[in-house]
């Protein structure tokens, strides 16, 4: 692992069968109108052309392959490989607009680096209903950037607006965290923001600095930040709250993680019901209603039951929560 230089930033790419994708993906890193000081490909076990494809492009890129170990440990794999003060991420299956790298370093001069997190707005393809993350999410601000201060309050919204692929992380940070956690397999970026965001300010850049596509196909994305509706992705988020209650820094936000625990315990629970899984339903509703009584009641009152009676019932069965 090398140690952070002062300046620069490495860009990490994660992929998996994306031969057909990645070279767009790395055709608008190389094409940045501020180039980056170094890019990293993860390989994390494709078995198409995808080496092929990347071999192509010479010493322009480092090629990094690993066994198929998921998007988390592969970007954690990039991160390792870096030496640069900043790491940007991007999915092999989006691609940035040419100006993205150069606006995100602008707004790190201009607030003398102060940020742990500075991230632009992202483009919805049309198929996944369209506009932009900054308009899903309901993030507003005038001016060229806007910084927040720990606990950041966009971590804390339903959605949160920040994409790894519109994200530049300050490298030291990444790595005091840990990276991103090996224990999920969906969510893991939201828990990273969580985390930087209970610890460090975070800075928004205005205007949209790359396309987040469909390309890939619902169930293709590395990064797929519906994936949580699924009931293996509502289990990630217990996982997930557990842990983050664990780390929050004040007894406020370790109250609003408790509630958000209790809530995906109870989303779980109706989910297990519905799948006529009693004893994982009973068992997640039990401990929703001990983990936040209150939060039960609230939900209660906005008729949970009813909302989940109109969505579509759900396929599989219920995981178990991971370990860690």
């Amino acid at each position: 692992m090398g140690e952070p230089s002062a300046e620069g930033v490495t860009v990490v790419v994660p992929t998996f069968d994306r031969g057909r994708l990645v070279e767009r993906a790395v055709d608008s890193i190389l094409s940045q109108t501020r180039p980056p000081d170094a890019v990293v490909v993860v390989d994390d076990g494709s078995r198409d052309d995808t080496r092929q494809r990347l071999a192509g492009y010479g010493d322009k890129i480092q090629v990094v392959a690993q066994a198929n170990l998921g998007a988390s440990r592969a970007r954690n794999r990039g991160v390792e490989e870096s030496s640069t003060a900043w790491v940007a991420f991007l999915d092999s299956d989006d691609h940035w607009l040419p100006d993205h790298l150069e606006r995100l370093l602008d707004a790190v001069a201009a607030t003398d680096g102060r940020a742990a997190l500075y991230f632009d707005d992202t483009a919805i393809d049309e198929a996944d209903g369209g506009g932009s993350f900054f308009e899903a999410a309901g993030l507003r601000f005038d001016g060229p950037l806007i910084v927040a201060e720990p606990v950041v309050p966009w971590t804390m919204g339903s959605l949160q607006p920040m994409l790894l692929q519109s994200s530049l992380v300050r490298t030291s940070v990444f790595r005091a965290l840990g990276g991103l956690a090996r224990e999920l397999t969906v969510r893991h970026d939201t828990h990273l923001f969580f985390r930087i965001g209970f610890r460090y300010p975070m800075c928004a850049v205005a205007g949209i600095g790359g396309h987040l596509s469909a390309d890939a196909g619902p169930d293709g994305r590395l990064t797929d930040w519906r994936s949580q509706r699924a009931p293996g992705g509502w289990i990630q988020s217990v996982w997930m709250y557990e842990d983050l209650g664990r780390q929050a820094p004040d007894d406020v936000t370790r109250a609003a993680m408790r509630d958000r625990l209790a809530g995906t315990h109870i989303r779980v629970g109706m989910m297990g019901v519905r799948l006529h899984e009693w004893g994982s339903g009973v068992r997640h509703l039990t401990r929703g209603v001990a983990t936040s009584p209150q939060e039960v009641a609230r939900l209660a009152r906005r008729g949970v039951r009813r909302r989940m009676a109109r969505r579509p019932r759900p396929t599989g069965r219920i995981p178990r929560v991971p370990k860690g």
